[in-house]
């Protein structure tokens, strides 16, 4: 909850820095017709991260009438690759919602989990034997998406962009390596899989046409399945947030050339100077 607020807090500052600025900032883009359609295509390679949570459990469990087998667990995240291609609309300021997009990508999950523990006796609690186990998890996810967000300008060419949606992933591979033992049991997320996200990016107007926009994701709701409002994966005996940064190259589609019928051809001359600042024809 506390990095939720943190988060709502920096939105907070930078509107108010906004509201400050003493001039007008130009538009970011041009939604009533120019050189360039308010629309066009978008390529977002990145990078993923497992993010424990929480990052360390204890836990126990009953082996037969006189064993108990208690240990912790350690979860550790890893980094991965990302890509997204779609395609993206800015809408009229006026509306409540600016930018639109939706794509299709490829999110590659990768993290490992530690056990250390041990088998006890339970009448005279001695250990009877040390327990120890590492696991890694490498899947790879598609993932369909659909967004819509809010721009806040901070700078001339510089804005904030405030985004949330849905995302749909199914897991294309799966790969889990194993040493060592323990004896409780891992669970895993399913292979089919729709959550609702919140993004935040951080964007530049480089040109009129393009526009790059760091963007940083997470989930913020497990939809299908549902877990009683949780936004976590779970692997093996742990639960991991997936946090996705992404650079999105954002181009603006030209606009075709208008229709010449009824315009003057090229090859028509042209006066120079119009007939009113021509000099009088001396007598």
């Amino acid at each position: 909850m506390k990095h939720w607020l943190l988060f709502v807090s920096c939105i907070a500052l930078c509107i108010q820095l906004r509201a400050q600025q003493g001039r007008q900032l130009p538009l970011l883009y041009d939604d009533s017709g120019g050189l360039y359609w308010p629309r066009g295509f978008y390529l977002a390679p990145g990078l993923t991260y497992t993010l424990p949570a929480p990052s360390q459990k204890d836990d126990s469990l009953s082996v037969g009438a006189d064993t108990l087998a208690q240990g912790s667990f350690t979860a550790r995240g890893r980094m991965g690759l990302a890509l997204e291609l779609g395609h993206a609309h800015f809408l009229p300021h006026w509306m409540p919602f600016e930018y639109v997009d939706y794509g299709l990508g490829f999110k590659w999950f990768r993290g490992k989990e530690e056990f250390s523990g041990q088998y006890l006796s339970r009448e005279s609690s001695e250990s009877l034997a040390e327990l120890a186990s590492a696991k890694k998890f490498s899947d790879g996810w598609l993932s369909a998406g659909l967004n819509v967000g809010k721009f806040i300008q901070l700078r001339d060419y510089s804005f904030l962009l405030v985004s949330g949606g849905a995302n749909a992933d199914f897991r294309v591979f799966g790969r889990r390596d194993t040493s060592g033992f323990n004896p409780f049991e891992s669970s895993f997320t399913e292979n089919f899989i729709a959550q609702a996200h919140l993004r935040i990016g951080y964007g530049f107007k480089l040109q009129p046409n393009l526009f790059v926009i760091p963007i940083l994701e997470t989930p913020i709701l497990n939809a299908i399945p549902f877990e009683s409002g949780r936004s976590t994966l779970a692997w093996f005996n742990s639960r991991y947030r997936p946090f996705v940064l992404t650079i999105r190259f954002q181009w603006l589609s030209r606009r075709k050339p208008a229709d010449c019928t009824g315009k003057p051809s090229r090859t028509e001359k042209h006066e120079l100077w119009d007939p009113s600042m021509r000099r009088f024809k001396r007598k």
